[in-house]
């Protein structure tokens, strides 16, 4: 398992900004009502936890943090299989890697854009709209 102690930078400001915000908000519930279990991290910037969700049993979710931002994402839920982008659990799981493994944060991170490659945080992740 990864180390427990090591930090990581997660640029919520970022993902909150590129995700629409009812999508948002849903992730958010579901980290502040504790559907996140146990996170799990087997190697740096991969995270994996159980999220509660409305389904029977709870989904396993994984994220693969790199430089700031969601390289990665995988749920069982349906939603995620349907729909392009991350859903509300995935969401909820990187907010509470943010909390616990997750340096301290502004309000909102300043990135060098010209070092991280500008705004292309989710390029190859299409964003889920909802219309």
């Amino acid at each position: 398992m990864a180390g427990e102690n090591d930090k990581i930078l997660v640029d919520l400001g970022l993902a909150e900004s590129l995700t629409e915000a009812p999508l948002w908000k849903k992730g958010l519930d579901y980290f502040n009502k504790g559907a996140v279990g146990k996170i799990y991290s087997y190697a740096p910037g991969e995270f994996e936890a159980k999220v509660e969700g409305n389904g029977r049993f709870p989904y396993k979710c994984t994220i693969v943090i790199r430089e700031g931002r969601l390289a990665s994402h995988n749920c069982d839920c349906e939603a995620h299989r349907r729909y392009p982008g991350p859903c509300k659990h995935v969401i909820a799981l990187l907010m509470k890697v943010a909390e616990e493994k997750g340096l301290p944060q502004k309000e909102s991170l300043d990135f060098d854009f010209d070092q991280t490659g500008g705004d292309d945080f989710f390029d190859d992740l299409p964003i889920r709209k909802d219309d």
